[in-house]
């Protein structure tokens, strides 16, 4: 399984990790998984969905793509952040074999289509967990998503 990459290639993924940086080295009460994010985080290659997955439902990426980990073994489940239009959101998607992202829930199609994300404006920076242990993680705290759990 291919690993991602260290370092940005791009704007969107240097923003991504700016984003990070502030808030990890600015804000005195920061949560220490921004730290984490930043230390471990891989960028991801992003591509339109293949055909053989389908679009799942907006705004639930944690769900969907922990959903989609469970038929599609071969997938790894991957959360972190990604931007996509404006700023970097907290995401999840799955990765594939050769560190592609197979992401279920943004619309990302070739240029020139409206309302959808483009591959070349996204960036993807995660950490990847291994099926059992993002199982484990997820049956802990019994809810979707693995990262940022307060209190």
């Amino acid at each position: 399984m291919r690993e991602g990459r260290l370092q940005p290639e791009n704007d969107q993924e240097c923003s991504i990790v700016d984003y990070l940086r502030v808030i990890a080295d600015g804000m005195p009460n920061a949560h220490p998984d921004f730290r984490a994010l930043l230390d471990k985080g891989r960028f991801w290659t992003p591509q339109p969905l293949p055909r053989e997955y389908e679009l799942a439902t907006p705004k639930q990426c944690f769900k969907n793509a922990g959903q989609l980990s469970l038929v599609h073994t071969e997938l790894r489940y991957c959360e972190g952040y990604a931007l996509g239009f404006v700023i970097p959101v907290h995401h999840a998607w799955l990765v594939d074999e050769s560190g592609m992202v197979i992401d279920p829930t943004w619309r990302i199609k070739p240029r020139g289509r409206k309302n959808v994300h483009d591959p070349a404006d996204l960036g993807y920076f995660g950490i990847v967990y291994e099926q059992g242990r993002f199982w484990e993680i997820i049956r802990q705290r019994g809810r979707w998503g693995t990262l940022f759990a307060w209190g």
